[in-house]
């Protein structure tokens, strides 16, 4: 994580009470309980019964069109809003839109809810496979995504710290 999270979490004065947690609201109970599926080599959410990514074939064959490698695929198709889901306010001030620091880090606390969800379903997967998810907070908004970790193919930068308008954690699940 960048030093900004880390702090902001207190990590750095001791962790956090397991109540400073958030609780998964129904749409990501939902999603984690469908589990995850593979649209060819990508691994991504179950969206419905069927399966599938929510970004289709189509997408996919775009994407690459565009140069896109599968982790980038991956990271789009698992990619959604935290604040859509966590307990914050988002403001609007001046014409932006606007998260307390205070609420950042709830985001970044709920995206780890996530990131021990999706821990859980790609252990239990019959091929699992390594895969980062990256839970990132800011004054506008707060993002989850993951994707399998390939060599060569990366979403991030390696120094974390490069990121100074957002905080940012990644966790690296190994089967």
């Amino acid at each position: 994580m960048n030093d900004d999270a880390a702090d902001a979490l207190g990590l750095l004065a001791g962790s956090a009470p397991a109540d400073a947690y958030p609780e998964l609201d129904d749409q990501l109970r939902e999603m984690l309980d469908r589990g995850l599926t593979r649209n060819d080599d990508a691994l991504v959410f179950v969206i419905n019964d069927r399966g599938g990514a929510k970004l289709t074939a189509g997408s996919r064959e775009a994407m690459a069109r565009m140069g896109w490698d599968t982790t980038q695929y991956e990271c789009q198709a698992s990619s959604f809003h935290l604040e859509d889901h966590a307990p914050v306010t988002v403001d609007v001030v001046d014409g932006d839109l606007y998260i307390s620091r205070e609420d950042q880090v709830v985001m970044l606390r709920l995206g780890l809810r996530v990131a021990d969800g999706v821990g859980r379903l790609v252990r239990a997967l019959p091929d699992p496979v390594p895969v980062r998810c990256i839970i990132g907070a800011g004054s506008t908004n707060g993002t989850f995504r993951f994707h399998q970790l390939r060599e060569g193919e990366s979403w991030l930068l390696d120094d974390l710290d490069h990121y100074q308008e957002e905080m940012l954690v990644v966790v690296d699940i190994e089967p």
